[in-house]
């Protein structure tokens, strides 16, 4: 029943991939040397090899040719523009090149077969300064038994999903707790304009009000004033107007004008409108420069806390890794905590002010034995699981034991073992093959 689900929704995704334009896998549009239909890649298993940095699946295409499938053996990314030598023993010897194709990862060989006679097919190739030697056996190896749920997906199924992975192996990770914070702007690069006097709003068609989201530079007119007199003021008007004086107390129109560039958040700037001192008229910040604020409710660990990195469920996808730069030295009357500001380092562009945010402060350092991404440890039925790469084209399912977690890693205690080849990529549409 897996397999026959597996081969609907394999070739559901290559009628996908046929119909879709040439150059969703071509790169740059630049001549490889073979210009391949979107039906030569099949949907078939092939017959595959693995050596020390790559491994390869040859498949029989329509045309009477063989399609190579070059991966990265860390990773399963697709392998470019290498250097390939074939070479053919049994009874209909052949030697020659792989040929780039137009598909990253999928190579030409002028060699006609029906990968049924037993033959040994030798490949010699190099790729980003490594060289390797993978031998393919027709009929394939048998491989190890399966411990859970298998998926055969052929190799071009797992270049049209991106599939990727990475091996389980011990790694010092850093020990984080998990805060409550919020993206603010940096108090460097934020300003907020009030009105100096009591004032009615103005309207001159030569600087007409900002909108939110509009850059201004430093020096632009915001708003334009007209001061309200008090009743004292306009009673010493009137005396000094009646003793023939003049009058110190008239006051102009005045221009509010932007006290440094950046982008303006909230504007609050309606003509003919009175306003206060504690009025806010316009709130501007610099989006290069933010801050994300979280609270600490267990003072003794403020003293370890090195950086961190956040996340959000708003922006899937993205960590943002974090600099501290203060802790606050005393306790928060409203909730009870002390405040940590952060520095944000790069991914500033997804953040906006005000954004909640998962803080994951570092404490230290933790060992695991094994280590895997947290994200891909998936749930079926209250068992957590992977998915694991066990051949060029299979994959299986593996329940897992897991110990302690950070933000990003995992630490396994049963089920995988030091360089299970864990999927990262793609898990969750084989978690749908069932």
């Amino acid at each position: 029943m897996v397999k026959l689900k597996t081969l609907l929704l394999v070739g559901v995704m290559i009628g996908l991939w046929c119909g879709a334009a040439k150059g969703v896998l071509a790169h740059g549009g630049e001549d490889h040397g073979g210009d391949l239909p979107m039906e030569s890649l099949t949907s078939d298993l092939g017959v595959s090899g693995t050596g020390d940095f790559y491994e390869a699946v040859i498949t029989p295409a329509k045309d009477g040719l063989m399609r190579l499938y070059l991966t990265n053996l860390a990773d399963n990314t697709p392998v470019q523009n290498a250097v390939i030598e074939g070479e053919v023993t049994g009874p209909s010897p052949w030697k020659g090149v792989g040929k780039t194709t137009s598909f990253p990862g999928v190579y030409q060989l002028d060699w006609q077969s029906t990968l049924t006679e037993p033959v040994d097919l030798t490949l010699t190739l190099s790729a980003s300064n490594q060289s390797d030697l993978i031998l393919i056996q027709v009929p394939s190896r048998s491989v190890s038994k399966a411990v859970g749920r298998v998926v055969n997906l052929p190799m071009a199924s797992q270049f049209l999903l991106g599939m990727q992975t990475v091996p389980a192996e011990k790694r010092e990770v850093a020990e984080t707790i998990r805060l409550v914070g919020r993206v603010i702007p940096n108090p460097a690069a934020h300003a907020r304009v009030h009105p100096s006097v009591p004032s009615r709003i103005g309207y001159d068609p030569n600087f007409p009000p900002p909108r939110s989201g509009q850059v201004v530079k430093k020096g632009q007119t915001l708003a334009i004033l007209d001061p309200i007199l008090s009743a004292m003021d306009r009673a010493g008007q009137r005396q000094a107007l009646f003793k023939g004086e003049r009058s110190d107390s008239a006051m102009g129109r005045e221009m509010i004008l932007a006290p440094m560039d950046g982008q303006i958040t909230d504007i609050h700037i309606v003509p003919g409108e009175v306003v206060n001192e504690s009025i806010l008229l316009a709130e501007i910040f610099d989006p290069a420069r933010l801050w994300v604020e979280a609270v600490l409710y267990d003072i003794s660990l403020a003293n370890r806390i090195v950086g961190g990195t956040a996340s959000s469920r708003q922006i899937p996808g993205y960590t943002i890794p974090l600099n501290l730069v203060g802790v606050s030295p005393k306790i928060n009357p409203e909730n009870q905590g002390l405040h940590l500001q952060f520095e944000v380092k790069e991914n500033q562009e997804v953040l906006k002010p005000g954004m909640p945010l998962d803080v994951y402060a570092q404490t230290g350092l933790l060992s695991y034995a094994v280590a895997i991404p947290w994200d891909t440890v998936l749930d079926r039925s209250g068992v957590p699981q992977v998915w694991i790469k066990s051949a060029p084209e299979r994959f299986e399912a593996r329940p897992v034991r897991v110990g302690r977690h950070t933000a990003a890693w995992a630490e396994i205690l049963a089920g995988l073992q030091p360089g299970d080849r864990v999927v990262t990529q793609g898990h969750n549409q084989l978690n749908a093959m069932r």
